[in-house]
């Protein structure tokens, strides 16, 4: 247990010095920025593309829609579990690419077995989305396997999907992490 700790103890200051660094700080931004819009928009893609495509509305309207899906999602960042889950994971994963990317750039041995994040995105992917409007994966995966599941049973799951996302991402972190405290201390 104490490994663990002193091990989480050295990836956090990795972290933390990596994100101190202004490129990975505003590529951990921008990744964030776009995450979350695909989470956002990326079960409700016709709605906003008709939205956006639609002659009668100003451009303010149209960037107003658009950008409500962020604001929502920190408005109701505490309120609703999915929002919060989701929103956890966005920031998890956008300090996963970022930490990525920075390993990628420092590493003089491109070989070496790195930890991935694949596996939370993907988690993360299937829990996010409209479970009312059907528009989540979850959804049609009751379909079709004949479950009769509410909505609210439905949004629960969701929930755990986030968290099973953000645990997998968490432990990408921890590794990137560390990988990071290794390329600093060599510098």
């Amino acid at each position: 247990m104490k490994k663990l700790l002193i091990s989480i103890k050295i990836s956090a200051r990795a972290i933390f010095k990596v994100l101190s660094i202004p490129p990975y700080f505003f590529i951990a931004i921008f990744s964030g920025f776009v995450l979350l819009g695909l989470l956002i928009w990326l079960f409700s893609f016709q709605t906003l593309f008709y939205v956006l495509s639609v002659p009668f509305l100003s451009v303010n309207e149209k960037l107003s829609y658009f950008f409500s899906g962020y604001t929502n999602s920190f408005l109701y960042f505490f309120r609703d579990p999915i929002v919060f889950t989701r929103d956890i994971f966005v920031i998890l994963a956008a300090i996963n690419i970022s930490l990525f990317i920075f390993i990628k750039r420092s590493s003089q041995n491109d070989q070496q077995k790195m930890h991935g994040g694949a596996g939370g995105l993907f988690v993360g992917l299937v829990a996010a989305g409209c479970i009312t409007c059907g528009t989540s994966i979850i959804a049609p995966l009751f379909a079709s396997v004949g479950a009769t599941a509410s909505a609210s049973a439905s949004r629960n799951i969701g929930a755990i999907g986030n968290i099973i996302g953000i645990i997998l991402t968490l432990y990408s972190v921890h590794g990137f992490g560390k990988r990071a405290a290794y390329e600093l201390a060599r510098k």
